[in-house]
């Protein structure tokens, strides 16, 4: 699938009960929406763009993962949850009719248009909300405490459980603070409520969310 990226794809998440979506996050700062039966964009939205503007930053918004909730509530399945290299959790709504379209044109460097303003933004997790002091490294929703949560873990050694179906003041749940930088997050365990973590370390550990 090419047309979407201007640089390296670095992740890449299916959407459940769509079979034929697939989304994917760049060093170019873009997740992009593919409809990968054709092979073929759908729309894309440039991170740091929410409020209009693209301005260059120290950290720039590189997408690191994608994570999409598997669950049957029709609101929070719209949801992608975004971890962004300057510390943000972004969260954007799938069905928003403000995505940028596919451009006509054929140029190489660039084969999506920009929005002007990304109106699919529904929340921004950052650090005035308790979130990251630096890149996000990862993202996954698990059901956690009994609801779907989602898991943020970052190279400031924090992993952060967030409730989207709370108001911002709310939206935080708790955190934890690993030994090392994180890389990877993974939910399982028999009851669900486990959450495996890779860091920067040579050990899996495994924390019982309760």
């Amino acid at each position: 699938m090419r047309g979407g990226h201007e640089n390296m794809c670095s992740a890449v998440a299916f959407r459940p009960r769509r079979p034929w979506e697939v989304l994917s996050g760049g060093m170019d700062c873009r997740l992009v929406r593919w409809d990968f039966s054709r092979g073929t964009p759908k729309g894309a939205w440039q991170m740091g763009c929410e409020d209009g503007k693209s301005e260059k930053v120290f950290n720039p918004p590189m997408v690191h993962s994608v994570a999409v909730p598997d669950t049957e509530d029709a609101e929070l399945s719209r949801m992608v949850a975004v971890a962004r290299g300057d510390g943000v959790v972004g969260i954007y709504d799938l069905e928003s009719e403000k995505l940028a379209k596919r451009s006509k044109s054929r140029s190489r460097t660039r084969s999506m248009d920009t929005p002007s303003k990304d109106a699919s933004c529904r929340m921004l997790l950052g650090q005035e909300l308790g979130g990251h002091r630096s890149a996000v490294a990862h993202v996954t929703f698990g059901q956690f405490l009994g609801t779907c949560l989602l898991a943020s873990g970052g190279n400031d050694r924090r992993i952060v459980l967030w409730d989207l179906s709370k108001s911002e003041n709310e939206v935080k749940v708790l955190e934890h603070n690993n030994r090392r930088k994180i890389n990877w997050l993974c939910p399982g365990g028999s009851s669900g409520s486990c959450l495996y973590v890779c860091d920067v370390g040579d050990d899996v550990r495994i924390y019982n969310i309760e």
